[in-house]
């Protein structure tokens, strides 16, 4: 029964600690799949759950996209003579960090 579990702008908005026009801008812009019931949309417990995860490492989206900009960062110390070695340990801190 959970899985057909669907939700309102609103209550999208309080769990994600954002205002509903934000939800509602998602939704508009194709990012958050949602039903429209008369002048109300829904949107179902899978469809939140695929917006907010990958659905291959079900991690967070947002979460995983942190992991990549740190680990980014390695490109612009290549050049300050910061060795091999030294990135290698930064991206290893970096990665296995629990982020906030």
């Amino acid at each position: 029964m959970e899985e057909s579990k669907v939700y309102t702008i609103p209550e999208v908005a309080e769990m994600l600690r954002i205002d509903p026009t934000t939800v509602s801008r998602l939704i508009h812009r194709g990012k958050i799949n949602a039903y429209k019931i008369g002048k109300l949309y829904r949107i179902p417990k899978i469809e939140l759950d695929r917006f907010l995860y990958d659905t291959n490492t079900n991690v967070l989206k947002a979460k995983k996209e942190k992991i990549k900009k740190r680990v980014s960062l390695e490109g612009i110390f290549n050049d300050s003579g910061i060795t091999d070695k030294d990135l290698d340990e930064a991206t290893k801190i970096w990665t296995s960090r629990e982020l906030p």
